[in-house]
C-alpha cells in the first residue's frame, strides 16, 4: 500500500472536521466543454445544501 492510500482516509476526514462539507467519491469526471479534458478527483466537495463547491484532490508529502 503506498503512502497517498495509507493517510488518504484521515486526509479526507481531517477536512471534513474542520470545514463541515460533505465529500463525495468519483471516478473519472470528463469536461462538458472539452470531450476530450478529463479528471479524476479524489472527491467532489459539496456544501449543507447538497451543491458541487469544490474538487477534492489529497496528496502525500512524504
Amino acid at each position: 500500500m503506498n503512502m497517498d492510500m495509507m493517510y488518504e482516509k484521515s486526509a479526507r476526514e481531517a477536512f471534513v472536521s474542520k470545514t463541515g462539507h460533505i465529500i463525495v467519491d468519483c471516478g473519472m469526471i470528463e469536461s462538458a466543454g472539452n470531450k476530450w479534458l478529463g479528471f479524476s478527483p479524489d472527491g467532489v466537495v459539496l456544501n449543507l445544501n447538497r451543491e458541487p463547491i469544490a474538487l477534492l484532490e489529497i496528496k502525500c508529502l512524504y
